[in-house]
């Protein structure tokens, strides 16, 4: 089994799910216990400081950055960030994950680029494996840049990018410009 943890998975057009549609997933965990990743570009309608406060912490600065839906599934707060003393766990080199509400509070508050996120998307042991053989997911590996980025346009340049690497090989060494249809 090859691990897809740090990487982009984009639902390809043979998985009906709805829940997946045009949607940017960024995979946290991925091994025999099974899978979990959550969804970048899927804002939902609630600012980080309205969440915080739902939840009963003390008043912080106003984040107006929008709380990603982070799956179809129910669960906690996750901020992807690049804060090593607030990780609960590293994804790549450099990005990291926390669900504690004490180390969201002091990312917000550091004011460097991070991604609050309710909910996620999981997989049971082989699910996502067998989803894979099917053809049902496209994926690349994730790049800090990517994460932090747009999330309107991130799943076009995720798919542009696929599409890139699926090219490249029978090209033979040509280079495929940045927009082809400048041609």
């Amino acid at each position: 089994m090859n691990s897809l943890q740090g990487c982009f998975l984009v639902a390809s057009p043979h998985l009906p799910d709805p829940n997946f549609f045009r949607s940017v997933v960024l995979m946290i965990q991925h091994d025999t216990n099974g899978a979990f990743g959550v969804i970048l570009n899927r804002p939902g309608t609630k600012t980080v400081s309205e969440i915080l406060r739902c939840v009963g912490e003390e008043p912080i600065d106003e984040c107006r950055q929008l709380v990603d839906v982070g799956g179809p599934v129910e669960g906690p707060l996750v901020a992807v960030h690049s804060i090593k003393s607030c990780t609960q766990g590293e994804v790549i080199p450099g990005l990291f994950i926390a669900t504690r509400k004490d180390l969201i509070l002091k990312i917000v508050r550091a004011k460097r680029p991070f991604r609050v996120l309710c909910g996620y998307a999981g997989w049971g042991p082989g699910q996502l494996d067998s989803e894979l053989e099917a053809g049902g997911w496209l994926h690349c590996p994730a790049t800090i840049d990517e994460i932090f980025a747009d999330g309107d346009a991130m799943w076009k340049r995720i798919t542009g990018k696929i599409g890139l690497g699926v090219l490249e090989p029978t090209l033979n060494g040509r280079r495929v410009p940045d927009e082809p249809w400048w041609n």
